[in-house]
């Protein structure tokens, strides 16, 4: 698939229409990288129906992302303040399972860039140490010696 070959919409999704061996249309969807930044997390994603005819820089889906309205930027979605994620999952509009399985993917793609790149592990584990040594004076300046 060349980007010659996609439909693009101005909202920076992307269609492929391909015709399978027995003359059935296989319709392949896609966002910008600017687009998958902007979004973060995918909530909703409203598709075509079949048989709808799909043209250049036409709507042909629509998309939400609630993280987005986050009040902060680089927000975890566990306990910040203004979290948008966690008031969608309070008002029953988000699954808490998306939430799961986004954070899992997010490990998931940190543990394999540590893994990659040698220098983001001596970084990740630095940090690590700091935050053990931190902890462990926390605990001496309580008069817990149970560490």
């Amino acid at each position: 698939m060349t980007p010659e070959e996609l439909l693009y919409a101005k909202t920076h999704e992307w269609v492929h229409v391909a015709t399978d061996t027995s003359g059935s249309q296989i319709i392949t969807l896609g966002f910008s990288s600017f687009a998958l930044e902007a979004l973060t997390d995918l909530v909703f994603l409203e598709l075509p129906e079949v048989g709808r005819k799909v043209e250049t820089e036409k709507p042909f889906g629509e998309v939400e992302s609630v993280a987005r309205e986050c009040r902060f930027s680089d927000c975890r979605h566990e306990s910040e303040p203004g979290c948008a994620v966690r008031a969608a999952i309070e008002a029953g509009t988000l699954a808490p399972e998306r939430v799961a399985s986004h954070h899992k993917l997010e490990a998931e793609r940190h543990y394999a860039e540590l893994r990659s790149d040698e220098r983001a592990r001596r970084v990740a584990d630095r940090k690590l140490g700091r935050f053990f040594k931190q902890h462990k004076k926390n605990l001496r300046r309580q008069g817990r010696k149970d560490y």
